[in-house]
């Protein structure tokens, strides 16, 4: 275990998540699962460890210290191609290349893992109907560019809006609804 707070310990269970254990931690709580519902976390059936939804990684620095570093939430990340792929990160390329044609399409553009025969899972680019087509080709062109092949975006589903949490953030499960990607 790595002490990442005063009282707080952090370790990295068997799935690559995060779990964290300490004397001021909640004694229990409700969390939502697809296949069962409400489900009661008791950090007690863990031996006091709480598990987080995110993924991560204890570092060795040089000096021999230790680092948590956390890779995103595990609901963000996706199997594609036998590779673990960070939806979030993929965005943040697709941010980067919409500087080129202006930020106002980033509104109306996401990343989503669509089931795949070949691939498993497999990157879809989701646009509003505003974005016109041949941007559209020409952000894509540029996306696939930057990122490796299994990265690449192996469809594009055009929507009325992409939806959007008050923060900003895409709303994944929504999306997913949307387009039934199940």
């Amino acid at each position: 275990p790595l002490t990442v707070l005063p009282h707080i310990e952090a370790r990295i269970n068997e799935h690559g998540c995060i779990a964290v254990k300490g004397p001021s931690l909640l004694t229990g709580y409700v969390t939502e699962d697809e296949h069962h519902g409400a489900v009661f976390i008791d950090p007690k059936d863990a031996g006091g460890w709480y598990p987080t939804e995110d993924r991560g990684e204890v570092r060795a620095l040089k000096n021999g210290e230790r680092i948590l570093t956390i890779e995103g939430r595990t609901s963000d990340m996706v199997k594609v191609g036998g590779e673990t792929v960070s939806l979030p990160r993929l965005e943040h390329e697709l941010e980067d290349c919409l500087r080129t044609f202006g930020s106002a399409l980033a509104a109306e553009l996401a990343l989503v893992a669509a089931p795949d025969e070949r691939l498993g899972r497999a990157i879809v680019l989701v646009a509003s109907y505003k974005v016109p087509t041949a941007a559209l080709e020409r952000i894509r062109s540029a996306y696939d560019s930057r990122v490796a092949p299994f990265e690449r975006i192996r469809r594009v589903e055009r929507i009325e809006r992409v939806p959007r949490s008050s923060l900003g953030k895409v709303l994944r499960a929504d999306l997913g609804r949307t387009l039934k990607l199940s």
